[in-house]
């Protein structure tokens, strides 16, 4: 029975059953690529004999166009197609010989891009290399960017003449004829656009008339404008089909957008339970480029409503002025307090990375904070500055935030207190094995004054919650009164350490552990361990913690819950 239901499975399957390709003499990647080669469409072991004979009748050539593509130009192929009663097989036996290696790359420059400055970097920073092996597919690519380089740097005429490539032996010499022509500058620049006077537009622009053509240049154009939020299309097209006499005509064209723009939504965090959020904002008044907007935020435990109005100044991309004013509220276990500040700041974006703010802001600030009561009236001068880099995605691999924060108050200058206050804060976020990520959080803070009982709860120091110190509430941990009421400290500083992994698509797993005091003469530091999970929603990330706190015997666990992006 086991014989009969055997020979039953070779009938049902012999229909099925395909000829042997065989390659000797190659391993690894240079295997694959001369079987892709070949083909995987491989005849049937009872298909016509001739059938077969045409399909591997020019099995030679395609795997010598395989080597070749691999740099090796002297390979003996042997290839025999044969027949048994049982099947076919096709055996290619192969000695692929050296593989060529680069010997000298020799480029001429001929044009106007001889006597430029930049010919070095555009021309022979990027050249293959001496002894890396010679790949046609490589070697074509080369010199595409190469071509691209020089075009884009304003040579739109340039050309290679002369590529050729010399193999001898097992040595490949390159040799290149690349004739630049002239560099083009930019031509008149026309603009399209409704929002902006001409003259603050133009201000956007890092085209001129009469500049070097510059690729990058009409990027950078095209990103300010993107980027200052008036426009939602813009287009920057160099007219080069119309170019002559060594000039392109350069056509701006920016279609506004929406005027008014109001976003609102709900959420939740443990810190403040439920809470919701609103804005309303005009993205330009007048052609001056003013703008203005209207922010809230309400919660049981804190809330604000805040009105701002900006104007740009000098580089319009990267500076501007804003008059700001804001009402808040915060009702925690450790303050009460109810705040009014109103403020003049000026702002600018120093390169891509870093942002400078340097304020004046007038606080007034009624507060109960342990057995203190009052009223704070201080006018604060202020300098922030602050560094952001990241990658652009949901759950980022690498990232880093800085800031510095720092206020003064004085007597002299309309202020019932003298203060001085410097808060520092960062935020690494590291690559490690397996998409695993180590974020790394910090927080220093210390104020000196004349008065601290007379210090508003804005400026003192309190550690504890989602964003300090998991495992403990809101505020909770800072120096205490005799009655044992947390009244806040001059000094603050708070350590994190957690572990991500993913553990499936837009979901990842983590271990963490905080540590932080908020002190005036000794720090105690609370620590906490604890687990948690991320949910990498499309609004952002989602992350819910069960922290363990190490100092408090009376908690076993607690839960956090916050949203917002990891940098």
């Amino acid at each position: 029975m086991r014989h009969f239901l055997a020979g039953l499975l070779c009938l049902l399957l012999a229909p099925f059953a395909t000829g042997d390709v065989t390659i000797d003499g190659l391993e690894g990647d240079t295997r694959a690529v001369v079987e892709a080669y070949l083909g995987t469409d491989v005849p049937a072991c009872d298909a016509p004999w001739r059938r077969v004979q045409r399909r591997f009748a020019d099995a030679d050539r395609r795997v010598r166009e395989a080597l070749d593509a691999l740099g090796y130009f002297h390979a003996e192929i042997e290839a025999a197609l044969a027949r048994d009663d049982a099947c076919w097989n096709l055996r290619v036996r192969i000695n692929a010989g050296a593989r060529a290696v680069v010997s000298a790359v020799d480029v001429q420059v001929l044009g106007a891009l001889l006597a430029d400055p930049a010919r070095d970097a555009l021309v022979f920073s990027r050249l293959p290399e001496a002894g890396q092996p010679f790949v046609p597919e490589t070697y074509e690519r080369h010199k595409r960017t190469l071509l691209d380089r020089v075009v884009e740097a304003g040579y739109l005429d340039a050309q290679m003449t002369t590529a050729v490539v010399e193999v001898e032996a097992s040595a490949a010499r390159v040799a290149w004829v690349l004739d630049s022509g002239v560099r083009y500058r930019f031509g008149p620049v026309s603009t399209e656009q409704t929002v902006l006077n001409d003259a603050l537009f133009r201000r956007y622009l890092t085209v001129e008339e009469g500049q070097d053509y510059s690729r990058e240049a009409l990027l950078e154009t095209y990103r300010r404008l993107l980027g200052s939020d008036y426009y939602r299309r813009v287009a920057v097209e160099p007219a080069v089909t119309e170019r002559a006499d060594g000039v392109v005509p350069i056509h701006v064209v920016a279609e506004a957008a929406n005027k008014w723009s109001v976003l609102g939504g709900a959420g939740f965090a443990t810190d403040t339970g439920p809470r919701l959020r609103g804005r309303v904002q005009a993205r330009y008044l007048g052609e001056h480029g003013h703008r203005t907007s209207f922010d809230s935020l309400l919660s049981p435990v804190q809330g604000y409503v805040s009105a701002s109005y900006r104007w740009p100044y000098g580089d319009p991309s990267h500076q501007w002025y804003s008059l700001e004013s804001k009402l808040g509220y915060d009702d925690t276990d450790s303050a009460n307090s109810d705040t009014l500040t109103v403020g003049l700041h000026r702002s600018q974006r120093l390169g891509r990375r870093w942002t400078q703010t340097v304020s004046l802001d007038y606080l007034v600030e009624d507060f109960d904070v342990s057995a203190e009561e009052g009223r704070a009236q201080l006018l604060l001068f202020g300098h922030n500055l602050t560094y952001t880099s990241s990658i652009e995605a949901r759950r980022p691999r690498r990232g880093r935030m800085l800031s510095l924060d720092v206020k003064v108050g004085a007597e002299a200058l309309l202020s019932d207190n003298d203060v001085a206050q410097v808060r520092l804060g960062a935020k690494q976020i590291l690559p490690l094995p397996w998409d695993a990520r180590l974020i790394l959080r910090g927080q220093l803070g210390y104020s000196w004054q004349d008065a601290f009982a007379e210090l508003p709860p804005t400026l003192r120091f309190f550690a504890g919650g989602d964003n300090s110190v998991r495992g403990y509430a809101l505020d909770e941990l800072g120096p205490e009164d005799a009655a044992g009421d947390n009244r806040g400290g001059s000094r603050l500083a708070v350590g994190s350490v957690e572990f991500d992994v993913p553990v499936r698509e837009n979901w990842s797993a983590a271990l963490f552990a905080d540590t932080g005091s908020a002190w005036d003469d000794s720090a105690e530091f609370s620590s906490s361990v604890g687990v948690g999970v991320r949910w990498y929603s499309p609004l952002g990330p989602i992350r819910l913690d069960l922290a363990h706190p190490l100092d408090d015997d009376a908690q076993l666990v607690r839960l956090h819950l916050s949203i917002g992006p990891d940098i």
